[in-house]
């Protein structure tokens, strides 16, 4: 390949790189846990988890939002957040955001699959 080639290769993974960066909320950051949920309710779209701390192996209870477009699945299966229970385990990916106004990050979950 060519040194031209080469230059226009880098540079178009160089603009997609910043546009995919461009369009990601500033201060964002996705984890995916397993987790036991603690609390549900669906009035509110809220939601509690208990996961243990990576860093420390000790357990941590958490709790966000559950957007109304969260891709919920109870054994593979399309469900709603009315569908969960407190003792169910999960896997949850979140977004982890600034809150205007507030301090520290709050988890907004983007996927919850279920498994009993």
């Amino acid at each position: 390949m060519s040194t031209g080639k080469i230059a226009v290769a880098v540079g178009v993974v160089g603009v997609l790189l910043l546009a995919a960066l461009a369009n990601r909320p500033s201060g964002t950051r996705v984890k995916e846990v397993d987790a036991v949920l603690t609390y549900v309710d669906p009035a509110t779209r809220t939601l509690a988890v208990k996961i243990t701390d990576p860093s420390s192996n000790a357990p941590l209870e958490l709790s966000g939002k559950v957007p109304a477009d969260c891709d919920i699945r109870v054994n593979d299966d399309t469900a709603t957040l009315a569908d969960l229970h407190a003792g169910d385990k999960a896997r949850i990916r979140a977004r982890l955001v600034h809150a205007d106004g507030q301090s520290g990050r709050h988890p907004i979950a983007d996927s919850i699959y279920v498994t009993r």
